[in-house]
């Protein structure tokens, strides 16, 4: 059998919920700087995109449309274009490029990777489906923490980052005062998923 979401089948014009976690569960994030280099590097790749071998760069035919960076994995939100290789090629970019930085700049010369294994990916299909997904990545992260990790301060116009595609992610929502709405019912629902959890035990 495939391990969950292993094996990638990419549709043109499709949504993925792509994710990865650094090895053995360890960080791939250890401070400030680490964020920043992770984010600086989707903006580029977003917004310039990759230098070919005769030097020219050409965007990724493809969209962000939530992202959120936890200590010791990711989780982004894409749709790509018409070309059904390009969230392969978007990914081929990305995490090699910030594991030798990541190891480069903490002085890791060991043969351990800093990725888990191949990335994730599991097709998003319709639009009460993008809105749970928005909502998953956004709340993975709680209080101040969601707004400085997540996408989620784009969503609500509190944070500019133009290589987010905030338009098409709140569309399902109707808008920053229903996608507000929505997140405040997904937070009631875990928080009562918890405290029922606390008194089991």
């Amino acid at each position: 059998m495939p391990r969950l979401n292993l094996v990638k089948d990419f549709r043109p014009h499709a949504e993925y919920h792509v994710y990865n976690r650094g090895h053995a569960g360890r960080a791939v994030f250890r401070d400030a700087h680490d964020f920043d280099e992770f984010r600086r590097r989707l903006q580029t790749l977003l917004t310039i995109g990759r230098s070919d071998s005769g030097g020219r760069t050409s965007p990724f035919d493809l969209s962000l449309i939530a992202y959120a960076l936890m200590d010791n994995h990711f989780h982004l939100l894409l749709r790509q274009g018409s070309n059904p290789l390009e969230i392969r090629r978007f990914m081929y970019a990305l995490t090699p490029g910030y594991a030798r930085y990541f190891k480069h700049r903490h002085g890791d010369s060991s043969d351990r990777p800093v990725w888990g294994g191949a990335y994730r990916a599991r097709q998003v299909i319709g639009a009460t489906d993008r809105m749970e997904v928005v909502a998953y990545i956004h709340l993975n992260r709680s209080g101040a923490e969601r707004s400085e990790f997540t996408s989620h301060p784009v969503y609500l116009g509190d944070r500019a980052e133009p290589w987010v595609a905030r338009d098409h992610g709140l569309r399902p929502f109707g808008g920053v005062a229903g996608y507000r709405e929505f997140i405040a019912s997904r937070e009631q629902i875990r928080s009562a998923r918890n405290a029922a959890h606390t008194f089991d035990r």
